[in-house]
């Protein structure tokens, strides 16, 4: 009942940002979780969005969605302490354990909004790639070289990514050109 009021806040808002004065902190997550929890129940919102990088966050969307694979685990492969909680993980939990008890259209998905670390996106495309085009895909990994040779790619460090963002500005331009060449090769081949 102490949450009511928010319903006259949000009103007809359908996007509501939750940040934290610390990340990590066991406070602010359970208040966040039983924030959301509210906002699922009484509100009716369906996705549950972190700063998160989204290909992993989408591994996390197919646990809460079908129940298959280690919920820890995957929380694990989002490279960042502040999302490898037990209170996230506690948030995770009950967004599975809601999603069971309710039809397919009143499910919560999980998602990210944020793309610092490009491994497991590279991995997709060239995935992808494998199934659908395979004469793109060495082309694909020729472009995506230029991450590797500048240690963006294998989890890399705060000190890397850094790095990178202070390189002289034809090198990165060039890099995002050759990153831009695959993406405008799926945009040519799309039916």
């Amino acid at each position: 009942n102490d949450l009511m009021p928010l319903k006259d806040l949000v009103n007809e808002t359908r996007i509501v940002a939750l940040g934290e004065a610390t990340h990590g902190t066991h406070e602010f997550f359970t208040m966040k979780h039983r924030l959301v929890e509210f906002l699922v129940k009484e509100m009716g919102f369906t996705i549950f969005a972190m700063e998160a990088n989204w290909p992993e966050a989408e591994r996390i969307n197919h646990y809460v969605l079908t129940g298959e694979g280690d919920p820890a685990e995957l929380l694990a492969g989002m490279y960042f302490w502040t999302w490898n909680t037990q209170e996230v993980l506690d948030l995770i939990e009950w967004v599975r354990a809601y999603n069971q008890t309710v039809p397919t259209d009143a499910q919560v998905s999980f998602t990210g909004f944020d793309a610092q670390i490009v491994d497991v996106a590279m991995e997709n495309v060239i995935a992808y790639l494998n199934e659908a085009d395979r004469d793109a895909v060495e082309a694909a990994l020729e472009n995506y070289a230029c991450l590797e040779a500048h240690h963006i790619t294998g989890t890399p460090t705060m000190d890397a990514i850094t790095a990178y963002q202070e390189l002289p500005l034809t090198e990165s331009q060039q890099c995002g050109d050759n990153v831009r060449k695959v993406y405008d090769r799926f945009i040519q081949n799309q039916h």
